[in-house]
C-alpha cells in the first residue's frame, strides 16, 4: 500500500532525523530482541557441535578454524570474567555478530540508494528488506560457527560493491572472503564472484599488480591455515572442502523418481528455510533480463553491480541443490544460512534495476520485507514458548525417536537429568535400535550416580554399536565409579589394543590397573604413557605410584631386595617424592640397621617435613638410638599432623620410660608494688 510506505517513511524520518540516530535505535531494538529470543529455536545442529567442542577444550575445528577459533578465545574470556558456560558464549558470539550484521545491511542499503539526494527515498524500507531476510534469526543468540561466517559474507559482498565503485581495493574483498571460508566451508561458493573481480581487475594494465597482490593474499591466507591445521593433526580448508563435496555427490540420487523427488523437495524445504528472499531470487534469476525500457534506465555501475551479486546466487542456489542431504529436514539449516545474504542482495538491487519507479520498488520491497518478517515469527515462538519447539519436532518428517533425542539433549545441556531422562526413555521406546540414546541415558544416570544402571546403558550401546570407543570408554569409567577396575581394564585394554597412540587411554588403563592391584600391569601402561608424553610431569608421578605400590607389595611378602629396586627405581623417577625414602628406611628398621633408616628418613623430612609418617618413623628410630627425648619431639609432631596414627601410644609408653610428667601451669607470685606506684 502506497499510502501506508510513505506514512512510514514520514514517521521515521521524523523520529529519527539524523542517520546516525537510525542506525543506534535499528541497532538497540535488534540487540533487545536478538537477547530476548536467544538460544531456544536451535534445535539441532553446529550449535551443539561448537559447545561440546569448547567444553572438551578444543581450540579449531577443521570445517571452520576461524569461527571456532573466536569462539574458544570468546568462551574463554568471559569464562574467566563471569563464569559462563559454552553455550552462553556461543550465544553471545552470534549476538555480536548479529550488531554487525546489522549495521552491514543498514550500509548496503545506503549504496543502494545513495544517488538519491530526497528526503522520501526507501532506503528504511530497503533495510527492513535486508533485515528481515537473508534468515537473520541466525543472530538470535543461536551459536556456532555461522553467524560469523554470515557476517563475513555480508561484508565480503558488501566490499565488493565498493569495489566496482573504486572505493574499496580488491585485497580487503580477499581478506574478508578468506575471513569467511575459514569461519564456515559453505561460504566458497562466493569464489566465482572474487575470480569476476579478479578478471574486471586484470583487465587494466595498471591494476594487475594490485590483482595478483589480491589473490597471492588469499592464497598465502590460505596454506597458513593448511600448515597451521595439519600442524595441530586436523585436515586443512582444501581436504575438507573435497570431502564435504564427495560426501554431497554421493548423497544425491542416482536412479528412482521417488528419490530425486524427495531430494528435490529437500532442496526446496532449504530455499523456504532462507526466506522469502530466496525464492525470489530464483524467480527473478528465471524470468531473465528486464525489459528495454527499463534496461535503459540502469544508473550508474547498477547492472555491473547486478551482475556480480548474480555470480553470487546462482553457485548460492547450486549450493542448496548439491547439499539438500545436508539440512537433514531442516534441522541443520546452518549448512546453508550464510547463503542468505547473497540471494537477499541480489534481489534487492534486481529489484531496483527492474523497477525503477519509487513507487513499484517500494512496494515490492515491503512486501517481501513483510513475507520475511512473518517468516521469522516460527522461529520466535518456539524461542518463547518450549512447546511449540516440542510440536514443531514432532510435526517434522524424522525418524522414530529422533525428536525426543533432540529434546532429551537440549535438556541434557541445561542439567536437567529429569526431563532429559524422561525423552530419552521415550526415544529408547521408539527406537530400541539407537545407540546413541543408550549412551546419553549412561550419562544421566552417571550425573544421577546411579553406577549399576549406567553400566547397563553403557553396555546396551556398546552392544549396538561394538566399533565406537566412546562408549566403550564410557563402559569403562562407569566401571571405574563402582571400584570394578577388573572389568575397566578389560575395556580399556581393547581400546589401546585399538589405539596404542591414545595417551588418555593408557593412563585410564594404568589408573584402573593401579587401583585395581595389577601393579606390575599398572607400570606397564604408565611407561607406555610416559614415551609417549615425556615431557608431562603427570606421566612420571602416574609410573612412581604404580613403582611404589609394586614395591609395597613385594616388601609384604617378605621380598625386600625387589622391594628396595623399586623403590629406588622412583627416587630415579622423581626424586622428590619422600614416599620411596619412607619406604626405604622402614626395611632398615626391620632389619636393624636403625642408624641407616635415620639418614634415609632425614632425607625424607627435607623434602616433606609436615609428612606424619617420616615422623613418625623418625621418633622410633631415635628411640632405639637411645634418644628418647629427641624421639618425643618427632612423635609429637606426627601426633599433630595426624592424630589417628599410633604416634600417641608411642609417646605414652617413652613418656612413661622416662618418667616425664607434665609439670601443672604455675601462676605467677605477686609482686611487691612499690611506695607511691599505682596498678
Amino acid at each position: 500500500n502506497r499510502k501506508l510506505s510513505d506514512k512510514l517513511l514520514r514517521r521515521s524520518s521524523r523520529w529519527f532525523p539524523s542517520g546516525t540516530l537510525r542506525l543506534l535505535a535499528v541497532a538497540a531494538a535488534s540487540l533487545f530482541i536478538l537477547w530476548l529470543f536467544r538460544v531456544r529455536h536451535d534445535l539441532w545442529g553446529e550449535r551443539h557441535i561448537i559447545t561440546a567442542a569448547l567444553d572438551s577444550g578444543a581450540i579449531i575445528r577443521p570445517g571452520a578454524p576461524l569461527a571456532s577459533f573466536l569462539n574458544w578465545a570468546l568462551f574463554r574470556l568471559v569464562n574467566s570474567a563471569f563464569i559462563w558456560n559454552s553455550a552462553s558464549a556461543s550465544a553471545l558470539m552470534s549476538i555480536l555478530a548479529g550488531t554487525f550484521y546489522v549495521m552491514a545491511a543498514l550500509h548496503a542499503a545506503d549504496l543502494l540508494h545513495d544517488e538519491e539526494k530526497d528526503k522520501n527515498n526507501p532506503r528504511a524500507i530497503s533495510s527492513v528488506f535486508l533485515l528481515s531476510n537473508g534468515f537473520v534469526v541466525l543472530f538470535f543468540g543461536a551459536g556456532g560457527n555461522t553467524p560469523l561466517a554470515t557476517l563475513f559474507a555480508c561484508l565480503f559482498i558488501l566490499s565488493s560493491i565498493l569495489f566496482l565503485r573504486h572505493k574499496a581495493p580488491l585485497i580487503l574483498c580477499a581478506f574478508l572472503l578468506a575471513l569467511s571460508i575459514f569461519s564456515h566451508p559453505s561460504t566458497a561458493y562466493l569464489l566465482p564472484g572474487f575470480i569476476y573481480m579478479l578478471a574486471l581487475e586484470l583487465r587494466s594494465p595498471e591494476r594487475v599488480r594490485k590483482a595478483l597482490a589480491a589473490a597471492g593474499m588469499l592464497i598465502a591466507c590460505w596454506i597458513a591455515v593448511e600448515l597451521i591445521l595439519s600442524a595441530t593433526g586436523n585436515i586443512g580448508p582444501s581436504m575438507y572442502l573435497l570431502k564435504i563435496a564427495s560426501v554431497s555427490i554421493r548423497e544425491m540420487p542416482d536412479t528412482g523418481l521417488h528419490k530425486l523427488s524427495r531430494y528435490l523437495l529437500a532442496a526446496l524445504n532449504g530455499f523456504l528455510i532462507i526466506g522469502p528472499a530466496s525464492v525470489a531470487a530464483i524467480v527473478l534469476l528465471l524470468s531473465g533480463r528486464p525489459r528495454k525500457e527499463h534496461a535503459a534506465s540502469d544508473q550508474g555501475n547498477l547492472l555491473e553491480e547486478v551482475r556480480l551479486l548474480t555470480l553470487f546466487a546462482v553457485p548460492a542456489i547450486i549450493l542448496f541443490l548439491f547439499g539438500a542431504g545436508r539440512i537433514d529436514q531442516g534441522l541443520r539449516w546452518e549448512n546453508l544460512a550464510s547463503t542468505g545474504p547473497a540471494l537477499s542482495l541480489y534481489v534487492l538491487w534486481a529489484l531496483r534495476r527492474r523497477l525503477p519507479d519509487r513507487p513499484g520498488f517500494q512496494r515490492a520491497a515491503l512486501l517481501l520485507a513483510a513475507l520475511g518478517i512473518f517468516h521469522t515469527l516460527p522461529c520466535l515462538l518456539v524461542n518463547v514458548f518450549p512447546e511449540f519447539a516440542e510440536k514443531r519436532l514432532s510435526q517434522l518428517p524424522l525418524e522414530p525417536g529422533r525428536s525426543e533425542t533432540i529434546l532429551g539433549s537440549r535438556a541434557l545441556q541445561r542439567e536437567d537429568y529429569d526431563k532429559a531422562f524422561k525423552w530419552f526413555s521415550i526415544s529408547a521406546e521408539k527406537d530400541s535400535l539407537n545407540d546413541e540414546t543408550f549412551s546419553r541415558l549412561g550419562e544421566i544416570e552417571m550425573k544421577r550416580e546411579n553406577s549399576i544402571e549406567a553400566i547397563s546403558n553403557f553396555s546396551r550401546a556398546l552392544e549396538l554399536e561394538p566399533g565406537r570407543s566412546e562408549y566403550r570408554l564410557q563402559l569403562a569409567e562407569a566401571y571405574i565409579s563402582r571400584r570394578w577396575f577388573e572389568e575397566a581394564s578389560a575395556q580399556l585394554e581393547n581400546l589401546t589394543a585399538s589405539y596404542p597412540g591414545n595417551v588418555h587411554y593408557l593412563k585410564r588403563l594404568g589408573f584402573s590397573r593401579n587401583h585395581g592391584g595389577m601393579y606390575s600391569e599398572a607400570i606397564e601402561a604408565y611407561e607406555r604413557a610416559l614415551e609417549l608424553e615425556p615431557e608431562e610431569e603427570q606421566n612420571v608421578k602416574n609410573l612412581v605410584s604404580a613403582v611404589l605400590n609394586r614395591g609395597a607389595k613385594l616388601q609384604g611378602k617378605g621380598e625386600t631386595e625387589k622391594a628396595r629396586e623399586q623403590y629406588y627405581r622412583a627416587i630415579s623417577l622423581y626424586p622428590r617424592d619422600w614416599t620411596a625414602f619412607n619406604n626405604l628406611a622402614v626395611i632398615e628398621i626391620d632389619e636393624g640397621n636403625y642408624e641407616k633408616a635415620r639418614q634415609i628418613l632425614q632425607q625424607a623430612l627435607e623434602l616433606q617435613p609436615f609428612a606424619a609418617k617420616p615422623n613418625l618413623n623418625m621418633g622410633l628410630v631415635l628411640e632405639k638410638l637411645g634418644l628418647e627425648k629427641e624421639a618425643l619431639e618427632y612423635l609429637r609432631k606426627s601426633y599433630e599432623l595426624n592424630p589417628m596414627s599410633s604416634a600417641s601410644e608411642h609417646i605414652k609408653r617413652i613418656e612413661g620410660k622416662l618418667k616425664v610428667k607434665t609439670p601443672p601451669q604455675q601462676r605467677p607470685l605477686p609482686q611487691k608494688v612499690p611506695a607511691g606506684e599505682l596498678r
